[in-house]
């Protein structure tokens, strides 16, 4: 078994907003692509609405919430993440599309 992972931080420089890429080839016939990143809990309407009264008063936290479900690669992250997914596409050559 091996893995190769590619962490990325979003451009905005918010160390909350990262972005993982991890190859895992278990052996020569499974080869698996993950990426991780921070998804949005779903939240009921009235954590929905507390939550964002919080926001409208000027709380800000990285770590609540989990207030961002995209981000930006930087130029060296996008060339680390191309070397992963170049190695990912060569070792899956043989599947079909």
């Amino acid at each position: 078994m091996r893995k190769e992972t590619v962490i990325s931080t979003c451009d905005c420089s918010d160390e909350a907003h990262i972005i993982t890429l991890n190859l895992w080839e278990w052996d020569e016939d499974l080869i698996e692509l993950y990426i991780g990143v921070q998804l949005n809990p779903h939240l009921g309407i009235f954590k929905r609405i507390w939550v964002a009264l919080k926001y409208i008063l000027g709380k800000r936290s990285k770590f609540s919430n989990g207030h961002w479900d995209s981000g930006c690669f930087s130029r060296e992250s996008a060339i680390e993440a191309r070397k992963l997914l170049d190695s990912f596409i060569e070792k899956r050559t043989n599947d079909t599309i």
